[in-house]
């Protein structure tokens, strides 16, 4: 039983890293990709470090939240207006429209927000976490080796 629920929380640890390590690093997957947002211009709709799915349409519509690339960084905001190749985004919790930008710059539209990875987010950024989680790992180790020397 120790070894099941052992082996499960590392598979789970190893999922989140991989999810964590594909927000990041903006790994697309089957023309999806995993963005976490990083300012809270979308409050409500998105909250800050939230894991969010994108995925790249044909069509871009009035209201879609999409996610474009602007030089060398991502935003996420709500489309208020297409015209022709271009298109104007803003932030929900913004007051003042974001610049035209061109359609081949649209990464994707939001299909999914990541609720649950939420907490697993947060609790990932706190080094205390990573102090427990380590520790742990070790003593397990320990008490595992300790227990097989006591067999033999």
């Amino acid at each position: 039983m120790k070894k099941v629920l052992f082996s499960f929380i590392v598979v789970f640890l190893v999922f989140c890293f991989v999810f964590y390590l594909c927000s990041f690093y903006h790994v697309s997957l089957f023309g999806c990709s995993i963005f976490q947002v990083r300012s809270g211009s979308m409050a409500p709709t998105l909250d800050i470090h939230q894991f969010i799915l994108v995925q790249r349409q044909d069509e871009y519509y009035e209201g879609d939240i999409i996610t474009y690339q602007v030089d060398d960084y991502y935003v996420t905001h709500r489309i208020v207006q297409i015209q022709d190749h271009d298109i104007i985004t803003r932030g929900d919790a913004n007051n003042k429209n974001d610049e035209p930008f061109s359609k081949e710059q649209v990464v994707g539209k939001v299909i999914y927000r990541f609720v649950v990875m939420d907490f697993v987010n947060y609790l990932l950024v706190q080094p205390f976490t990573w102090v427990l989680l380590v520790g742990a790992i070790l003593l397990w180790l320990g008490f595992s080796s300790h227990q097989k020397n006591e067999k033999e």
